[in-house]
C-alpha cells in the first residue's frame, strides 16, 4: 500500500488555500442590503404607528432619529435584534420645511396621523411639513444604497 507523499499533501493544501481565497473574494457582503432593509422597516413602522395613533403627543412613537448610535439603542429595546455596523455611514438630505429647518441638520423625521413626513416635530399648522423628498444614504465599503421618503404621502422607497 502506498500513501501520499508530503509534497503531494502540500500541493493539495496550497490549491485549497488558493481556491478559498478566491471564493471569499467573490462572496457578497450582505451588510449594506440588510441594514437598508432594517432601516426601511423601522421607517415604515414609525409611519404606521403614526397613522394608527390618534393624538401625536408622544414623539418616540412617531419619530425616528437617523443616528447609528440611536438606532442601535432603539434596537436594544425591541424583541428582534439587529446591530447596525459601526463602519456603516448614514447621510441624510432633502426635506426642508417652511421655516428653512432642514433634515440634514436635525436628522429626525416624524409622521402625523396621515403618514405625512415632518422635520423634527409634527405641526398641526403644517409649517414643518417636508417641502421636498427626504433621502437617507447608507454607505458601506464604498457601496451606497438610498432610501427615499416622499413628501406629502410619506411613501418610502
Amino acid at each position: 500500500m502506498r500513501g501520499f507523499t508530503l509534497i503531494e499533501l502540500i500541493f493539495v493544501i496550497i490549491i485549497l488555500a488558493i481556491m478559498s481565497a478566491v471564493g471569499v473574494y467573490y462572496i457578497p457582503d450582505p451588510t449594506l442590503q440588510e441594514s437598508t432593509n432594517v432601516l426601511k422597516s423601522k421607517i415604515l413602522n414609525k409611519r404606521s404607528n403614526a397613522i394608527n395613533f390618534i393624538t401625536n403627543n408622544e414623539n418616540n412613537i412617531t419619530c425616528i432619529e437617523f443616528n447609528i448610535t440611536k438606532l442601535n439603542e432603539d434596537e436594544n429595546s425591541s424583541r428582534v435584534k439587529y446591530h447596525f455596523s459601526k463602519r456603516l455611514t448614514l447621510k441624510v438630505s432633502g426635506c426642508v420645511n417652511n421655516a428653512n429647518i432642514d433634515f440634514e441638520s436635525n436628522k429626525t423625521i416624524c409622521f402625523d396621523s396621515y403618514g405625512r413626513p415632518f422635520v423634527a416635530k409634527v405641526d398641526e399648522r403644517l409649517n414643518d411639513l417636508c417641502q421636498n423628498n427626504a433621502i437617507i444614504s447608507l454607505d458601506y465599503k464604498t457601496k451606497e444604497k438610498n432610501i427615499t421618503i416622499y413628501k406629502m404621502s410619506g411613501f418610502v422607497k
